[in-house]
């Protein structure tokens, strides 16, 4: 029996990875391993007489100094683990032990950095990192979703320049445009014109793993690559604190998402911010209200273009910015508190598809039994 062929119904790979990282962390807590064999382990498990609920607190007590979201996610994976495995610990059970979890803010400090930061911070960028960086702080979009878009997606020769992004690229699993300013459009001209031999060159050196020079991928490198062109131009520009408590990088890649809201909430309003960054519920909204949604998308970006342009000496007004970043954070609380809600529901909705099976097992057993006494 495969006992994480469950993990094949979640549509997103984020989930997939994510529960998978929860049960990784749950085996190194029970059997004490390194790098364990996920497979392997999973069926042990279930084959030893375990006490299911020391486990779960055992797991719980290694978790004390995660971040509140990643504990509730753990414990929501290894919750569905035992479930889709026939074990059903009581609501009180999880209930208290959700309880015990205080906070729903992320624990690492961030700083959203200034124009003049950011301006310094790009000019200690190779060709590629530049145009890369500057694409994600004018267009909203998150790391993972840059690093997939594909020669095909770009249009730079629109006003605003515009992208593409394609469903199977995003978190939500929904396809959206985006806009960028005309010097990150022009910065990923330059980028495009050396790329060829840069892929040649990254293939050339790439042993160990084939680096293909058919990949038509915009930035054919990878989150890795990009986070440490990112992190050495933090330190060459002084740039490069880390929150005490977790180590983590204050000005982290995640923040450019930030300053893009803050910027283009402040002018263009927050729903146009939200959507363009491919927050759901805006996203649907906006596509359902305009009969033209890139239209009215264009438009509104347009306005912003002077206060998201990094290598201008035009500022937006201080206080404006400040009002918008205060929305920005109410909105970001919200949106934790309904993914966790989210995760919450997508559980119980594992739950009661196990006891539907159930029932529909025993009806069975019912009409067997109701044929065999008629015959």
């Amino acid at each position: 029996m495969a006992r994480l062929e469950y993990l094949n119904q979640f549509e997103s790979s984020s989930t997939v990875r994510a529960y998978k990282a929860a049960l990784k962390k749950f085996f190194q807590t029970i059997y004490d391993v390194h790098e364990p064999d996920l497979e392997k382990l999973a069926e042990q498990y279930f084959n030893e007489r375990r006490n299911f609920e020391a486990d779960v607190q055992a797991f719980a007590v290694a978790l004390k100094e995660a971040p509140p979201k990643t504990r509730r996610l753990y414990l929501t994976a290894v919750k569905v683990f035992l479930l889709e495995n026939g074990v059903e610990l009581p609501q009180l059970f999880w209930r208290r032990l959700r309880g015990r979890i205080k906070g729903s803010q992320p624990v690492s400090e961030e700083k959203v950095p200034t124009k003049a930061e950011l301006r310094s911070v790009m000019m200690h960028l190779p060709v590629a990192g530049k145009a890369l960086f500057l694409v994600l702080v004018s267009s909203g979009m998150r790391i993972g979703e840059a690093l997939k878009i594909q020669l095909d997606d770009l249009e730079l020769e629109r006003n605003p320049p515009m992208i593409r992004i394609r469903a199977e690229y995003t978190k939500t699993g929904e396809k959206r445009i985006t806009f960028i300013t005309p010097e990150a459009a022009e910065a990923v001209r330059e980028w495009l014109k050396v790329r060829e031999s840069w892929l040649r060159a990254a293939a050339e050196k790439s042993h160990l793993y084939g680096k293909s020079l058919d990949d038509r991928r915009v930035f054919p490198f990878t989150s890795a690559n990009a986070r440490a062109m990112w992190r050495n131009a933090l330190k060459k520009t002084g740039n490069g604190k880390v929150d005490p408590r977790t180590k983590r990088l204050l000005m982290r890649p995640h923040v450019l998402r930030k300053y893009f809201r803050s910027m283009v909430g402040a002018i263009a309003g927050m729903d146009t911010a939200e959507t363009l960054m491919g927050h759901g519920a805006y996203l649907s909204e906006v596509y359902r209200k305009y009969p033209d949604p890139e239209r009215f998308l264009g438009e509104a970006y347009m306005k912003t273009i002077s206060d998201l342009q990094i290598f201008t000496e035009e500022h937006p007004d201080e206080v404006r910015i400040k009002q918008v970043e205060e929305r920005s954070r109410l909105l970001e609380t919200i949106n934790m508190q309904l993914q966790s809600r989210l995760m919450a529901l997508e559980s119980e909705n594992l739950e009661l598809k196990q006891k539907l099976a159930e029932v529909e097992r025993k009806l069975n057993e019912i009409e067997k039994m109701l044929q065999e006494l008629a015959s």
